[in-house]
């Protein structure tokens, strides 16, 4: 299951339901994320929690989401992402009522109102 949103046209859709759980559309959303993370200039990235560059770190952050303490929400245009958002609740039992929020916005789109 994946616990996410997709902003498209100020239409906020489930990811599961616009992408499914299945492995191929997955990896699609994998790509397009990819795609988006690799053409930040990498003084936006410095301030990301993991180096969103290498593919690997990205799918083991998308496993995740399934396990209920991580929210994704991802912004498109013209079928590309320009946006990702993700709240992640913290694991341990002492501050489960915390979170963490990290928003990025790709530079042609800040500054409008979407992050």
């Amino acid at each position: 299951m994946v616990l996410g949103y997709v902003v498209e046209k100020t239409k906020l859709t489930n990811i599961g339901k616009r992408w499914g759980n299945n492995g191929k559309r997955l990896m699609m959303l994998l790509d397009l994320l990819m795609n988006f993370y690799r053409s930040l200039p990498e003084e936006d990235r410095i301030y990301l929690k993991v180096d969103v560059t290498k593919r690997r770190i990205v799918e083991q952050r998308m496993r995740l989401i399934g396990k209920g303490t991580i929210f994704r929400i991802i912004a498109l245009h013209e079928g590309e992402i320009v946006g990702d958002g993700m709240f992640e609740i913290s694991k341990e039992d002492w501050r489960i009522h915390q979170g963490e929020l990290r928003v990025i916005v790709a530079r042609p789109f800040q500054r409008l109102g979407l992050g």
